[in-house]
């Protein structure tokens, strides 16, 4: 039975409309083609601008990478959307720390993006080719593993926030993010 539930992915940042739903797009997008029908990624922010679409320089690099943001409304961050996440991914330590107070029961499967991206990124860490109708069941021994290989969680893992702070700050943040975002992408390609 577990196989057959989508994986749920719950991506978060400060207000939802910059790196969170940047990653929640890419991710289900990028995923769907690896495992149609098999994830469901969402977003929320800590501090969200509930309603708001996504800031217009995110729009432009999601355009770039693929993935549109039609229907996407900035969501506040809630207890019961952590709580059905099978892998909550943050984008920054402060992220982290909000999900740990509002679900303390999240800490094994609560990582800073590129925290995650690095450990299943690591050639020690290794992965099962299971198939796609494995996929949930992949990825939760994954996260399960990824667990035990984290450490303290670093500023070197955060994904800067760009929002407000010109054309750069987005550079400097897709630079950050998007290879984290691959090295997911790719450690999907191995379990299937």
């Amino acid at each position: 039975m577990d196989a057959a539930q989508p994986f749920n992915i719950l991506v978060v940042c400060t207000g939802n409309v910059c790196r969170s739903p940047l990653a929640e797009r890419w991710l289900q997008h990028r995923f769907d083609i690896l495992a149609p029908g098999r994830t469901r990624v969402a977003s929320a922010g800590t501090h969200a601008l509930v309603g708001e679409p996504v800031a217009g320089p995110i729009a432009a690099i999601g355009l770039a990478e693929g993935v549109t943001f039609d229907g996407f409304a900035a969501r506040q961050l809630e207890p019961q959307s952590i709580r059905a996440a099978d892998l909550v991914l943050t984008a920054g330590r402060e992220h982290l720390a909000e999900v740990l107070r509002a679900e303390p029961a999240a800490l094994k499967r609560t990582f800073l993006i590129r925290e995650l991206a690095r450990i299943l990124g690591d050639a020690s860490f290794g992965a099962e080719r299971r198939g796609v109708a494995e996929w949930r069941p992949g990825w939760k021994q994954a996260i399960t593993r990824a667990s035990a290989f984290r450490r303290a969680p670093s500023r070197d893992d955060e994904v800067t926030d760009p929002f407000r702070r010109g054309h750069a700050a987005y550079e400097a943040m897709a630079s950050q993010l998007l290879p984290a975002l691959d090295a997911l992408q790719v450690y999907g390609e191995r379990l299937v």
